[in-house]
């Protein structure tokens, strides 16, 4: 408290002292032409030049501190300033730390696009990511390896982070040498190192997390070894997403490999404890409905107090959901349950330009249809926003949606 007087007030001396000398210097001239002034003062004691040269020194020192004293307010208004930015990054930060807790279910590209936005306006974020991806770098760390597939934790941890430029740089960097390490991703091989480390994924997540300094906590959700499988239209059966989404036929529905994995606690927590949770967006049958397979999350979905409302992709998918309107993407998550376990669906409706139309239509790809009147069939609410962004593909704005949660409208 003191510091803070001594630097209010540290300029106010200077500028008192500066005015003085300087009034005093005018003084002493105007007493040297007094006659001009009318005045009847003695000035037998000193000499025309002792006069000016005095008059000059008082002037100078006078000028001097009144430069001291603006030098002086400038760094005391400099540090004020400092101080108001300061408190207001506290204050935004303690409103972050102390914002919705919201829960988002998913994986993929699309999971990690929104948490980028949540992360603006909340800390308290709980990411919970499938584990069956078996691609690239996912799919290599698997083979011999009792290791979850560290792909989307590693995206979700990345869109987390508030360095998230610099992050996302060094954990997707792929090696090109040496053979060995060819195509995999920094972020990958750091995350099956620290699970070998420490025993297990979970922990090995939460420490990554700390390294990042999250906005919030990434969970895996379930920590056995487990992989997807798909019944096709032909009664086919496959295992792998990869091969899934490789393949020309339809996906008639999915199922995990084996169907009684353990959900991790952690998930359970998160869905139970939020204000707000979202399903998606993403894959649908690659990245949401693999969540919702393993035991315990529906239940948990059903019995959380908070809202869980979907949301519904902007595109139909290759290998997934070609032809698909919004009530089919609907149907294919309602119909995992008999209970109903997410009350809305969060649509996007704003319109792509033509290129971009185009550029979708060349691979027998397009809009995914809002039929309103289907989906309200489930009583469901629907929410409309503008949520389509063009940057050479299409992509959920995730601060538009941002923005509308925090709004608290949901």
């Amino acid at each position: 408290m003191k510091r803070k007087q001594s630097l209010r007030g540290a300029w106010l001396p200077y500028l008192v002292a500066a005015v003085f000398l300087i009034a005093l210097a005018l003084f002493m001239l105007a007493m040297k032409y007094r006659r001009s002034f009318g005045l009847v003062f003695s000035d037998s004691a000193l000499s025309s030049l002792a006069v000016w040269v005095c008059a000059l020194l008082l002037f100078l020192i006078g000028v001097g501190l009144l430069y001291a004293a603006k030098d002086k307010y400038r760094r005391m208004m400099n540090i004020a300033r400092r101080r108001a930015a300061f408190r207001d990054k506290a204050t935004k930060e303690a409103k972050l730390e102390y914002g919705l807790k919201i829960t988002a279910i998913g994986g993929g590209t699309g999971l990690s696009t929104i948490l980028r936005g949540l992360k603006q306006v909340t800390h308290r974020i709980s990411a919970i990511v499938t584990v069956t991806d078996d691609g690239g770098s996912s799919g290599r760390l698997l083979e011999g390896n009792m290791v979850l597939p560290p792909g989307d934790i590693r995206n979700c941890l990345v869109a987390l982070s508030p360095r998230e430029g610099i992050m996302e740089k060094l954990f997707n960097y792929r090696f090109e040498s040496p053979a060995e390490l060819k195509g995999h991703s920094l972020g990958n091989l750091l995350i099956s190192g620290l699970t070998d480390i420490n025993g297990d994924a979970a922990s090995a997540v939460r420490d990554i997390g700390r390294v990042l300094n999250i906005r919030g906590k990434v969970i895996p959700v379930t920590l056995d070894d487990v992989s997807l499988g798909a019944v096709m239209d032909d009664e086919t059966e496959l295992f792998g997403e990869t091969t899934i989404v490789q393949d020309q036929r339809k996906i008639n529905e999915v199922f995990l490999k084996p169907r009684n994995v353990l959900v991790n606690a952690e998930a359970i927590d998160a869905i139970m404890d939020a204000d707000l949770i979202l399903l998606g967006p993403g894959s649908l049958y690659t990245s949401i409905i693999p969540n919702l397979l393993v035991p315990g999350i529906i239940d948990a979905l059903a019995q959380s107090p908070a809202p869980v409302y979907y949301i519904a992709n902007i595109m139909t998918q290759k290998g997934e959901t070609e032809g698909y309107s919004l009530s089919d993407h609907v149907e294919a998550i309602a119909s995992l349950s008999e209970e109903r376990f997410f009350d809305g669906v969060i649509v996007n409706t704003a319109s792509l330009s033509p290129e971009m139309s185009e550029a979708y239509e060349k691979n027998n790809l397009a809009m995914v249809e809002n039929d309103i009147a289907a989906v309200k069939k489930r009583k469901l609410r629907i929410i409309g926003l503008p949520l389509a962004k063009e940057e050479g593909f299409v992509k959920h704005d995730a601060d538009e949606l941002a923005s509308f949660l925090a709004k608290g409208r949901f």
